[in-house]
């Protein structure tokens, strides 16, 4: 068992010229905390994985990250539990490794966030792929009637050229690494649940 945290403090400031607004607005914010257990059972090759988030308004707790992966000698790792769906890349990416101060605007509209289903992947030294069988998009922490997708289908895969595909999942490289070229692709399929539907919990 290993346990580890995250914590991403910052101050903002906003200037504004208006008649109806405040000109000035800023203050302290902790926009993550997190706090991580993973390890594995028995053997190394079952990993687990358990992240508690808590909220930048009011500091409620809730899960983030559940699962168990068993991975075996030949590269296929199958995953079950709470976790990122493989579709966007950018999302995909910790936040630990982030350049910027947040992730870009098309990734907030489009992120797959948080689901719970079962997850297949393969991974080579040149490509990796991966399919996974799951409640929907952003349906992070629901029970069966309230996911917003009866089902739903999601796959990437990945392919680099002059490197190891590894080296990609950091957004940047250390100085000397070789050049390398990077492609992915990614679909999603979901059929909407009704009932979650018209309580307004689709989208």
């Amino acid at each position: 068992l290993e346990m580890s945290g995250q914590i991403q403090f910052r101050y903002l400031a906003t200037f504004r010229d208006g008649d109806d607004i405040d000109d000035y607005q800023g203050g302290f914010q902790t926009r993550r905390m997190k706090l991580t257990f993973d390890g594995h059972v028995f053997d190394p090759r079952l990993q687990y994985k358990v992240t508690i988030d808590f909220d930048r308004d009011g500091g409620e707790s809730g899960l983030s990250d559940m699962w168990l992966v068993y991975e075996s000698d030949n590269g296929l790792a199958v995953t079950g539990g709470q976790f990122k769906l493989p579709f966007l890349k950018e999302e995909l990416g910790s936040a630990k490794r982030l350049l910027a101060i947040e992730r870009s605007m098309v990734n907030r509209v489009f992120r797959q966030g948080r689901s719970q289903g079962v997850m297949a992947e393969l991974d080579r030294e040149r490509w990796n792929a991966a399919i996974a069988f799951s409640d929907g998009f952003n349906s992070a922490n629901t029970d069966i009637g309230d996911s917003p997708a009866d089902w739903a289908l999601t796959g990437r895969i990945e392919a680099s050229r002059g490197t190891e595909i590894r080296r990609f999942r950091d957004p940047s490289s250390t100085p000397g690494s070789p050049t390398g070229a990077y492609v992915g692709a990614a679909a999603h399929i979901e059929e909407a649940n009704v009932d979650a539907r018209n309580r307004g919990r689709f989208f």
